[in-house]
């Protein structure tokens, strides 16, 4: 079993790019290993018609980068209190 914090980190990694050309090119996609993660830990019931807590993942490429980061704000303080994922 994959630890919560290693979870998070990867997951994060897969999903950000912090490269000049990705700030002055907001497009955001999920790279395929934090989809992976996504889906298996997270997508079920965060999801368009399960989201819970407020949060959903299905639609991260439509956020605005603000809304995307605070977003992953949310989720590490979730993994690092061990409230998620269940």
């Amino acid at each position: 079993m994959i630890g919560r914090s290693a979870l998070f980190s990867l997951a994060v990694a897969a999903l950000t790019n912090w490269s000049a050309a990705a700030v002055e090119n907001p497009a955001f996609r999920v790279q395929p290993v934090a989809g992976k993660i996504l889906e298996q830990y997270c997508v079920s019931c965060h999801e368009d018609g399960t989201t819970k807590g407020d949060v959903r993942l299905d639609n991260l490429s439509e956020l605005p980068l603000n809304a995307r980061l605070d977003l992953m704000n949310r989720m590490l303080e979730q993994v690092y209190l061990k409230q998620m994922p269940p």
